[in-house]
């Protein structure tokens, strides 16, 4: 199962997107996250996620339209629990759109 959402950061320079990810049943779900360049479909970053049980964040510096792809490895579906989106930031890495 896969499923994805645009986000296009439109205001000048850089933001923090952050992606909260729960596993609230303990059914272990697992998947991977793509982010890619809206205009150009080009892969920007790759992540893995698993045991979520506890939650688990991640974190990416934005600007431009990316796209965030979510794909299930285990169990039925993709899990998101929650989408954060502030100023410029975080150390976790940058990624960019067009």
């Amino acid at each position: 199962y896969q499923t994805s959402w645009t986000i296009n950061v439109s205001v000048t320079g850089t933001h923090q997107l952050a992606l909260y990810l729960l596993d609230v049943d303990n059914r272990g779900y697992a998947e991977t996250i793509t982010i890619t360049d809206t205009g150009s479909h080009a892969v920007l970053d790759t992540r893995t996620a698993s045991s979520l049980s506890g939650g688990v964040y991640f974190a990416w510096n934005v600007s431009g339209a990316v796209t965030i792809r979510f794909t299930s490895t285990a169990f039925h579906w993709a899990v998101l629990s929650g989408i954060f989106f502030g100023g410029a930031g975080s150390t976790r890495g940058g990624v960019g759109g067009t």
